[in-house]
């Protein structure tokens, strides 16, 4: 089967199905444009081109990425960009890409687990629709473990620190970037507080 980015939303939606989930429209967007921008450089998605989506989409993440100072283009533009550059000249996106629906190892593969966290976020909050915030809550989560069982031995030195931020996903320290997981899970549960409507099917 030929992998394009229409075949991995393809999966996504009928993996969702079987548990009666479904994407909402913008959260669709996330995951088809890392797909796309990957597809373009014919690696495999990742992490950098999922999080550059969601700070498109999520007007929650921009509003507090503006309050702390910071352009959301700019990250976005900075975690393209170093997907772009760290492109690995091995892998190619059609033969290495993985499929969320695959059944084996969905706790290692970074893009299953993420996914899966993503859909306990939904059902938690009583919805059938996934919206951004369950996917960033996913990668946020799914970002933390992998810093932990690496052992937080960073080349660039000052990424050794307790907490988890833009830059670590960015792969080496950046001013714009330097924005913890933590202050990001706390706008999200206070916009959410705060009355921010949730869909729900």
């Amino acid at each position: 089967m030929k992998i394009i980015p229409m075949t991995v939303m393809a999966d996504i939606v009928d993996y969702l199905k079987l548990f009666n989930l479904s994407l909402s429209e913008e959260t669709e967007k996330v995951l088809l444009g890392a797909e796309e921008y990957a597809y373009k450089c014919n690696n495999p998605s990742n992490f950098n081109l999922i999080f550059s989506n969601i700070v498109k989409n999520s007007s929650v993440l921009r509003e507090f990425l503006i309050e702390k100072g910071i352009v959301p283009e700019l990250v976005s533009f900075l975690l393209e960009k170093n997907f772009y550059v760290s492109v690995d000249k091995l892998a190619e996106y059609e033969r290495d890409s993985d499929l969320y629906s695959q059944q084996s190892n969905r706790n290692i593969c970074d893009k299953t687990a993420m996914l899966d966290l993503a859909m306990e976020y939904c059902i938690k909050d009583n919805r059938n629709v996934m919206e951004i915030e369950d996917i960033l809550f996913g990668v946020m989560d799914v970002f933390e473990r992998m810093m932990t069982e690496d052992g937080g031995n960073w080349t660039d030195k000052r990424l050794n620190v307790a907490d988890a931020t833009i830059s670590h996903i960015y792969g080496c320290y950046h001013k714009e970037l330097w924005i913890e997981f933590n202050k990001i899970r706390e706008a999200l549960l206070n916009a959410n507080e705060s009355g921010k409507p949730k869909k729900i099917a």
